[in-house]
């Protein structure tokens, strides 16, 4: 081309240079340990197994790999996508190179580090706990920004397959001349689908729609006004200053429990909210605090609106927006109470028949089988 430049012809040089000369993958040394990096967001699921190897300073990847969640899959909480990377990765993927190795996972999911010793878990839970106890690792905490690889794997692309192979395939001139003689009428009748698609999906009834969002933003700050927690605790933060202990005393124990958040209220646009952080996005949430008279109408949104999914799904989707100090407790209680759950989902019973032993007199005398 014209504009080659000099400068140009360097940097391609210096590419395949570095391209002949340096090893990308490594190959795997198994008399030194393993380094498992894992991630999970709301597409997908990455990792990367890497090994800090002899005349190296920093771990060298050995293989990466990522995979697509499947329907079933996108329906799960944060916690769960991100012990389902980990299990996914260990079991499935690097099961043949990890077995009777020891190996170091790292995750961005600080709760990750006790699902091994968490005393309380689901079926699904324990059947991956299961599976993980064939092998011998440890789980390690690193912040997000540490992990980009496994974080990027997860993530869908920018663009599709199709898209990026018209890209560089096509040659530059012919996509500059599609692009310079695209016709006015052409984009703006692009623009009038799209106009009209919304108009459209905005004269819908929204099923998902939460009640407390038909509130404004008027009353929102007049109902943690009147509520005799969420007021004090507004109080404390307006002033910028913790409640002394000779404060805590005279205050409720539902306002002590809650001010145990101090560091993450913030008051914004003069409402109060709770600052956190989604696990998959990094990105800060700001949780509505919300007052004990609109609390029922939250749980119906997060629950009832939502199609009557069970605890942990609508606990994650009440730690979305809103924030109380017993809200894990409330949702929980609220989805067992739930009328039409217990009537449409069969529970466990909890009390069953003792086992007996059964005598017989003669051989195939009972013959019992299974499927």
């Amino acid at each position: 081309p014209g504009d080659w430049t000099d400068e140009c012809r360097q940097a391609f040089v210096n590419l395949k240079m570095m391209l002949v000369k340096q090893v990308l993958l490594a190959h795997p040394d198994f008399s030194k340990p393993f380094i498992l990096s894992v991630d999970a967001s709301m597409s997908g699921l990455g990792a990367v197994l890497s090994q800090v190897q002899e005349g190296h300073a920093v771990a060298r990847p050995i293989v990466f790999t990522s995979k697509s969640l499947n329907h079933a899959q996108s329906r799960y909480p944060a916690h769960r996508l991100e012990f389902l990377a980990m299990k996914w990765a260990i079991c499935d993927k690097f099961s043949h190179w990890l077995r009777g190795h020891r190996f170091t996972v790292w995750t961005d999911n600080n709760p990750l580090k006790y699902i091994l010793t968490k005393p309380k878990l689901d079926a699904c839970e324990q059947r991956w706990v299961a599976k993980l106890a064939l092998f011998e690792f440890d789980i390690q905490y690193i912040p997000g920004p540490k992990n980009v690889v496994a974080d990027a794997l997860s993530r869908e692309p920018f663009a599709t397959s199709k898209i990026l192979h018209r890209l560089t395939r096509t040659p530059y001139d012919i996509l500059k001349h599609e692009a310079e003689t695209l016709g006015v009428g052409r984009v703006q009748d692009m623009f009038h689908l799209s106009f009209a698609y919304v108009q459209h999906l905005r004269g819908l009834e929204d099923d998902m729609q939460y009640p407390i969002d038909k509130l404004t933003h008027a009353e929102l700050l007049d109902k943690q006004r009147l509520d005799p927690v969420v007021s004090r605790v507004r109080f404390f933060v307006e002033r910028g200053r913790r409640p002394s202990r000779r404060e805590k005393v005279e205050e409720s124990e539902e306002t002590v429990r809650t001010l145990k958040q101090w560091g993450k209220f913030t008051i914004k646009l003069g409402i109060l909210y709770r600052v956190s952080k989604n696990p998959l996005t990094k990105k800060k949430i700001f949780q509505y605090v919300v007052p004990a008279v609109l609390r029922g109408l939250v749980l119906k949104g997060v629950h009832d609106n939502a199609g009557h999914q069970g605890q942990h799904r609508t606990l994650w989707l009440a730690r979305q927006r809103f924030y109380w100090n017993s809200l894990e407790h409330d949702t929980k209680l609220y989805v067992s109470q739930c009328k039409r759950c217990v009537l449409s989902k069969t529970p466990e019973p909890e009390a069953r028949a003792p086992l007996v032993s059964i005598t017989t007199t003669a051989p195939l005398e009972l013959v019992c089988v299974d499927f």
